[in-house]
């Protein structure tokens, strides 16, 4: 009904859709282009102050001197002596300030921002007196450190009362982005059920037609940090495929806990189909909606799975909504 309105027709909606898009990425790059040789020139170039001079300190002024379009002009670094032999013949930068006069430093020049590159374990007490004195003349502050050699860390700030803490998390989404993807996974969900309802009946009743035993199968699984919800499929084995599955251990081809036999006796020809198909995991959308899974994430294991599984990095896997 929308197109028969003069006014609106398919031409003016094809062309007012590709207009508007072209001329929102060109702004975009335009606007990057206009951002970047404005930092480039220094008429916005963020001064920076580095603490310390140890390797990581030097690799990270490197780093910036090598990027000027990041915006930063590296003023020096603040230390008491070059931490090696080398290091001074290594750095892009001079010492400009000791960690005593650090404060009158940032009372006479122009500082944006100071980066600490210090061991934190060691030299606690004199990276709190420069946080003081930082903020005593309201210079932002960060501090690069590598927190108890996490590997592929993903650390987010985020406060409790008063305090502020810091999350290490291996889920790459903060809270906001949790909260959009649960969003969609309801709404997705909810209209996928919709929409599939005379499917999902069709299929229901053909279990049943061609096979004993109830057409949904619901077997314990493990979710996200290890919590036990029923998972739903449409059942594509024999009604006692899991007391038969002791008697079909030495045929198992998987590895890590998994079971999986590639000719499993188990399997009714109707199963076959909704394996190929995939459509024996349209049941799960009720896990979706109920919260117990989401549209994107690994496979939740079977109990005897998870069980099974010797070594401890693969359950990093339950740190996610499966």
């Amino acid at each position: 009904a929308l197109f028969h309105y003069g006014i609106v027709s398919p031409i003016f909606l094809t062309t007012f859709f590709l207009s508007a898009t072209l001329l929102c990425v060109g702004a975009r790059l335009l606007l990057n282009y206009v951002i970047v040789r404005t930092r480039l020139v220094d008429l916005h170039a963020k001064q920076l102050l580095i603490v310390g001079t140890n390797r990581r300190a030097r690799a990270l002024a490197k780093r910036y001197q090598e990027r000027p379009e990041m915006g930063y002009n590296l003023l020096g670094f603040v230390d008491e002596s070059w931490t090696s032999k080398n290091a001074a013949s290594d750095a892009t930068a001079g010492i400009v300030a000791s960690f005593d006069t650090l404060a009158a430093y940032l009372r006479d020049h122009v500082v944006d921002e100071v980066i600490i590159c210090l061991p934190i374990k060691s030299h606690y007490e004199l990276i709190a007196q420069i946080v003081d004195k930082c903020e005593e003349q309201g210079v932002p502050l960060s501090i690069s450190t590598k927190l108890f050699n996490i590997q592929n860390p993903r650390v987010r700030q985020k406060y409790f009362s008063s305090s502020l803490v810091l999350l290490i998390s291996s889920s790459i989404l903060d809270e906001r982005e949790m909260v959009l993807k649960r969003l969609f996974d309801v709404v997705a969900s909810l209209a996928l059920l919709c929409f599939l309802a005379p499917l999902l009946l069709i299929v229901a009743l053909l279990v049943r037609m061609t096979s004993p035993g109830p057409a949904v199968f619901v077997q314990k699984r493990v979710g996200l940090n290890k919590r036990i919800f029923h998972l739903y499929k449409f059942r594509t084995m024999v009604n006692d495929a899991e007391e038969k599955m002791a008697s079909l251990e030495a045929l198992n081809e998987a590895e890590g806990g998994h079971f999986k036999i590639k000719d499993d006796p188990r399997v009714t020809p109707l199963g076959h189909w909704l394996r190929r198909s995939s459509i024996d995991e349209l049941p799960q959308l009720l896990n979706v909606l109920a919260g117990e899974m989401s549209l994107v994430g690994p496979r939740p294991l079977p109990l005897r799975d998870a069980d099974n599984i010797v070594l401890d990095w693969p359950r990093r896997r339950f740190g996610i909504r499966p």
